[in-house]
Formats: structure tokens, sequence, C-alpha cells
């Protein structure tokens, strides 16, 4: 039986073969860090988040006729065929641009066409809108049959953390936290609603689009708070089927 000697741990450098002990300690030591690796990569992959299922058809752009809103934020209301109830489909401009209140002109609270391509996640639709105009529809029926009915403010504190709508909502996926927050800077900057997503305690995710306290725009207000917690006091409404939480952007609190 051979016993291990000092010299067999001795470097000796010219030879071509490390000593036998020195072998046997790379051996294990690079086999641990492998098995290591390998551990940590299973870990990390079943603790990620499954992505919500989520669509960006900009190719695929077909014509929208309903409503049209410019408070808060540019809008689309629509009927849903055979019934009374409608849904409300924010309006965004191509890339990382918004839509103006000033797109709507005219046109604002009339039966109007659009052409757009449709962002979708989890029952959360937007528009990005492809059209230089809205198109004035003046020999159709109204597009629902029973307006929206908009609820009274009531006051809250929400912790949660800003995105912006338009990633947020399909064009990237999950488009949150802290890798998306210079894509989220330019596209609110861009004129892209901001939208507070606050998760419950039983994983219900909701959002609120950001307005300040007299439903003006407050983009470049949150952009010091993206891609972290935050606790907002204000007051939420529904509008227009819309979330809004109506906030002084003083009362928003990065933790």
């Amino acid at each position: 039986m051979k016993t291990e000697t000092p010299e067999d741990s001795f470097y000796i450098g010219w030879q071509t073969r490390p000593a036998a002990g020195n072998r046997r300690l790379m051996v294990g030591v690079v086999g641990g860090w492998i098995s290591l690796g390998a551990i940590l990569s299973v870990a990390f992959a079943v603790a990620q988040r499954t992505p919500d299922v989520a669509a960006y058809a900009w190719t695929h752009v077909r014509t929208y006729e309903g409503l049209l809103r410019a408070s808060p934020y540019p809008h689309l209301l629509v009927n849903r065929p055979g019934s009374d109830t409608w849904s409300a489909y924010p309006l965004v401009g191509p890339a990382k641009f918004g839509i103006a209140p000033e797109w709507c002109g005219s046109a604002d609270g009339d039966t109007v066409r659009i052409n757009a391509g449709i962002i979708y996640r989890s029952g959360s639709t937007v528009l990005e809108v492809v059209s230089e105009r809205p198109v004035p529809i003046v020999d159709g029926p109204a597009p629902f049959a029973t307006k929206p009915v908009d609820s009274a403010f009531e006051a809250v504190t929400l912790v949660g953390e800003i995105v912006d709508l338009k990633c947020y909502t399909g064009s990237m996926n999950p488009g949150r936290f802290k890798p998306h927050r210079a894509c989220a800077a330019l596209c609110i900057s861009g004129g892209i609603p901001p939208v507070l997503v606050v998760e419950t305690a039983d994983g219900l995710i909701l959002t609120f689009l950001l307005v300040g306290p007299d439903g003006e725009m407050i983009n470049e207000a949150v952009l010091p708070h993206l891609a972290r917690a935050v606790r907002i006091n204000g007051r939420v409404r529904v509008e227009n089927g819309l979330w809004i939480l109506s906030a002084n952007p003083a009362n928003i609190v990065s933790l």
C-alpha cells in the first residue's frame, strides 16, 4: 500500500504532471465548484417568477372604433360585441412615446376610428396608435349603449413599484424591476403614462395610472422613484373604467 509522503505534493516546475497529492486536491476542489454551480443554477431557475402571458402585436395593425377620451390620458372606450359592457384601452405612440391629450383635438368625447396595434397582458390592453389623427365617425351608432359610471375618490396608502404602462403591459416582459429602470425612464419621459403596480398579500396584481392632485401628468416627477419600492399617499377612483391614483409627487416616498 502506497502512502503519501511530502514529496508527493512537492511542485517541480519542469515536470509535465503535477504531484499526485496536488492532482487529488485540484480534482476535489474543481468538482466541488462544478457541483455547487449546478445546484445554484437549478435553485435560481426554480426561484424565478414565471412571466405573465403577454403580447405585443405591433406589426398586426387593425382598425378600432370607440369613444375617444383625452383625460386623464388619451384612451378609447370600446363596446364589447353583443353586450352593454365596454373596455377602456389607453393609447400610446410607437417606440418610447406616449399620446398627448392635444392629439385628440376636437374629437375628444366623439366616436372615432383609429388604426393601432395591440399590447396585451393578463386582461389589460393598450393600443399603439399609428394613425396621424383620429377620424370622427358621423354615420354610425354610438360605440356602446350605456356610459361607464365613475366612482368617488377614496383616500389610500399604497406600496408598489412605478413602471411605464407600455412596457409593463406587454411590449416588454416583465417590464419592471431594476434591469428595466433605464427603459422605463425613457418611456415615461417620452409621455407614456406611469403606472403603480401593487401586489397584494394573496398575489393579486393591481395597476393604477398615476396623475397629479388635479389630474395632471407627473411623468418627470416620478423618474427618481423608478425600479424601487415606493409608498404613495393619494386618492383612488375609477374613471372611464381605468383605475386612477391621484397623488402629490411630494407624497411619493422611496422605501
